[in-house]
């Protein structure tokens, strides 16, 4: 039997979760406060065998997860995440070393992982202070 994909948005105000919107593509979902920004390294990652996923590629809650560990458990307790968006531009595979960049913009750090200079992903994490 064939399975058909729901994507599915979430929100931290509410907290319902909400089907995305059938117009929204992939394309049109633009971050142009910062797409082409140059965000400062503040961690470096090497793709290992348990970040990937069944098609060889590292799976995106891995990507979340190599950002998520560049805050301390401090700053993870003194404010919590409301809203987070995140575009994934490209693939990365096994032994692959990946640059994890943000930089504090107000209450939302802009985020983005590089390979080699080239995006992986881009994205924010806003934050309730």
């Amino acid at each position: 039997p064939s399975r058909k994909a729901r994507s599915t948005a979430l929100s931290a105000k509410t907290e319902a979760v909400n089907p995305r919107p059938k117009n929204l593509s992939a394309d049109s979902v633009t971050f142009t406060a910062f797409d082409d920004a140059k965000l400062p390294e503040v961690d470096r990652v090497r793709v290992s065998y348990t970040n990937i996923d069944f098609a060889h590629h590292t799976n995106n809650k891995e990507y979340v997860r190599f950002i998520l560990n560049t805050y301390t458990v401090r700053e993870m307790e003194t404010r919590a995440i409301t809203e987070a968006e995140i575009k994934y531009l490209s693939q990365s595979h096994e032994g692959d070393v990946l640059s994890v960049c943000k930089q504090r913009n107000g209450n939302a750090d802009i985020i983005a992982i590089e390979k080699d200079g080239e995006p992986i992903l881009r994205g924010k994490f806003v934050f309730d202070r």
